[in-house]
């Protein structure tokens, strides 16, 4: 069986391939700063504990289980060729995978409501306080609309972690339409965001260097739009 299964794993001649440490790392290293993060502004809020603080801990929550998963899959074999993996394991890493893309979309969303209600707690003027109240209901509609398209894109649910295999019947969405469809609109969504408060820092009476590096400090979270990108991309 060892030598059956070596003769596998270099199938048409190619090397073993095995990332599974990746994962893991990446989720530690992120997850561990998210936490620590979030316990400090947290703490510096107090009293003044508002709906930004309450998302970015939402957030968190979210996050958490998802990277849980993520440290169970590779456990499991998420890193290396499918064909050195049982079925079984196959079957628990794509089941695993489903519920790591439910839990992101929602910490995702959380996320930028972060930015909206935070926007909300800075700045006075109306105009823009009814702006990102309408970018607030969005948000969350969006949140909703996607959570909900990926945690029922097959029917029925466990077609999507059986359907590889060819055994079983169901139905799915186009799911590469589908990530395309979020990955414009996240973009879009996040322009936005990062944008909206750049013309109110600018008017703000301090020294023209203050005033670049406030901006610069809010523009840091255009990082977000570059990473999602890169997801397009992948």
């Amino acid at each position: 069986m060892p030598a059956a299964q070596n003769a596998t794993q270099s199938m048409c001649g190619a090397p073993v391939r095995d990332i599974t440490h990746i994962t893991p790392i990446i989720a530690g290293t992120s997850g561990g700063a998210a936490i620590i993060g979030v316990a400090v502004r947290v703490w510096m809020s107090g009293s003044d504990f508002w709906l930004d603080d309450a998302m970015c801990v939402a957030a968190l929550v979210f996050a958490i289980p998802m990277a849980i998963l993520e440290f169970l899959m590779s456990g499991l074999g998420f890193g290396k060729d499918i064909w050195t993996l049982t079925p079984g394991q196959i079957y628990r890493i794509v089941q695993f995978t489903w519920l790591t893309e439910i839990f992101w979309f929602v910490a995702i969303g959380c996320t930028k409501l972060a930015f909206l209600f935070l926007y909300l707690r800075v700045f006075p003027r109306q105009k823009l306080r009814k702006v990102v109240n309408v970018l607030i209901g969005l948000g969350a509609l969006s949140t909703l609309i996607f959570t909900v398209i990926v945690t029922v894109n097959c029917l029925p649910i466990t077609y999507i972690w059986t359907s590889w295999d060819g055994l079983h019947k169901g139905k799915c969405i186009n799911l590469n339409a589908f990530v395309w469809a979020h990955a414009i609109i996240d973009i879009v969504f996040d322009c936005i965001i990062f944008a909206l408060p750049i013309p109110e820092l600018i008017k703000l009476k301090m020294s023209l260097k203050k005033r670049i590096m406030i901006v610069a400090m809010f523009s840091v979270g255009g990082v977000s739009v570059f990473l999602s990108l890169l997801h397009v991309k992948s």
